[in-house]
């Protein structure tokens, strides 16, 4: 017995599973903008902080300081680097399209 005419294109454009796309893309997306966020926001405090320390009359632990902010400043900025390769970059394939710069 055949299918009826257009069922399988029914099936394949069902505005159901479209919109569930659509909500699994926008979790997706607010999970990576949370993520970016507050990665973001630990830079933005190491770099205040860094700021204020060169600002400062010079004090005894200002090397030990100076390096602990910049090893928070390096991993914030791997996290960002592994957010964009792990999360972002696939999403882009998915798509089909070509996210090389």
């Amino acid at each position: 017995m055949s299918e009826p005419e257009g069922s399988t294109t029914q099936e394949r454009s069902d505005p159901a599973t479209g919109e569930a796309l659509i909500v699994a893309i926008e979790e997706s997306l607010r999970g990576i903008a949370h993520d970016l966020n507050g990665t973001l926001n630990n830079l933005a405090l190491n770099v205040e902080l860094l700021d204020r320390l060169t600002a400062s009359p010079p004090g005894p632990n200002d090397e030990e300081r100076r390096a602990r902010h910049l090893a928070n400043l390096r991993r914030a900025i791997g996290e960002i680097q592994q957010i964009v390769e792990r999360r972002l970059t696939p999403l882009g394939r998915k798509g089909g399209s070509d996210t090389s710069i």
